[in-house]
């Protein structure tokens, strides 16, 4: 549970750099990669 907060407030921190149009693909994969976080916490619950 604790490992899973770190991972998600990482990514969320990269998130709110990519603010640029420069970074939008950067922001896709990391959204990608939040979602995949999610799914893989929700399995072992």
């Amino acid at each position: 549970m604790v490992i899973e907060n770190m991972v998600i407030s990482r990514l969320i921190m990269q998130w709110k750099i990519c603010s640029t149009v420069d970074t939008m693909k950067e922001k896709l994969r990391i959204g990608e990669e939040m979602v995949n976080v999610n799914k893989r916490y929700r399995v072992y619950q």
